[in-house]
């Protein structure tokens, strides 16, 4: 039987980089080093949902961490902007959490901490926290040393060092003194 792998289309993986058994990666990805890619992830899956192509690539910095079944979708780019191909980019020290999800076409700068879910072409800054359960509306940015607590739904743009809970927009003392 022996273990269980699955990659396709142009998968590369820096140094040090660990994929458990049954982890899923779909290409074009490049992935830097000492990345870790527990059982049942899925980078670079695909809907077809309204006729959604595939259109772009994955980039993933160093020291990021995916946990079980969490799910990076493939970029579509921008249908009237010529075919003009997308990018799904991921900082380095991310950690996803278990089964959260990062849609396409989405920037996730470095040092966040992702429990949520993320749908099309969001922004989340360097250092913001986005509990489970939180899901981003499209083309949302969350800014940097931000939170976003369980169980929010995001629609406007979460400024940097507040804290959001679905109603309040909050100023959050802690992370400023970070």
């Amino acid at each position: 039987r022996g273990v269980r792998l699955h990659f396709r289309d142009n998968v590369l993986l820096g140094a040090g980089c660990e994929v458990a058994e049954r982890a899923i990666l779909h290409g074009p990805i490049k992935a830097g080093e000492y990345n870790r890619f527990k059982e049942l992830v899925m980078i670079g899956g695909h809907s077809e949902h309204r006729g959604a192509v595939r259109n772009g690539h994955i980039i993933i910095g160093d020291h990021c961490t995916f946990e079980i079944s969490s799910v990076v979708l493939a970029p579509r780019g921008c249908k009237g902007n010529m075919g003009q191909e997308g990018v799904t980019r991921i900082g380095s020290h991310v950690f996803v959490h278990m089964r959260a999800q990062i849609s396409h076409d989405c920037v996730v700068e470095d040092h966040v901490d992702l429990a949520g879910e993320l749908t099309g072409f969001c922004h989340v800054m360097q250092n913001a926290k986005i509990m489970k359960g939180a899901i981003l509306h499209q083309f949302t940015t969350v800014g940097s040393g931000a939170f976003v607590a369980m169980g929010s739904r995001v629609c406007l743009d979460v400024l940097p060092f507040c804290a959001f809970d679905g109603n309040m927009l909050t100023l959050d003392r802690v992370a400023l003194r970070r």
